[in-house]
């Protein structure tokens, strides 16, 4: 992402490598950017947006109650606050810090939709269809899990903190 607003581009996209997001939907994303969100997210729990991978009743129910306790938490409507497969507006981009962003797993994504809004960011869903990898292996662990767990309630209490003191 630095790297990217380095060099001036307007839009950053992020995708899974593994081909389960399909580069074709790329352009709605980069398209609903350019009609002014500030976060065009791909994803499956939209209306219209599907999942086409036999992941098990756990993996799913991981998926699921990942994105709702992350809604909970960060205070958005967002239905698919997991999904890797994103387009950021650069200018609402550069305005975080994104080396203080301390996930290591997927729990970074749901730090970026705090930081976006607590920016007043235009979030948006655009349907996608999610199929299985390509290539590769699933990188969830109990630790990422974990890790997701805590950084999302500390996303959660630091919200709450905040609007809970005074303003001056």
């Amino acid at each position: 992402m630095e790297w990217s607003l380095s060099r001036g581009y307007d839009v950053v996209a992020t995708m899974d490598a593994d081909l389960s997001h399909d580069p074709e939907a790329l352009p709605l994303l980069i398209a609903a950017v350019e009609n002014g969100a500030d976060l065009a997210i791909g994803s499956r729990y939209t209306p219209g947006g599907e999942i086409l991978v036999d992941w098990g009743p756990f993996r799913r129910a991981v998926s699921q109650a990942g994105s709702a306790y992350a809604r909970l938490m960060v205070g958005v409507k967002t239905k698919d606050c997991t999904s890797g497969f994103r387009c950021y507006s650069a200018a609402k981009l550069s305005l975080i810090r994104i080396s203080e962003i301390r996930s290591e797993g997927y729990s970074f994504l749901i730090e970026m939709l705090a930081a976006l809004r607590g920016l007043d960011a235009t979030i948006v869903e655009v349907p996608i269809t999610y199929v299985d990898r390509c290539h590769g292996s699933s990188k969830i662990s109990k630790s990422i899990i974990f890790e997701a767990l805590l950084r999302t309630t500390e996303v959660g209490i630091a919200r709450l903190l905040s609007r809970a003191r005074p303003r001056p």
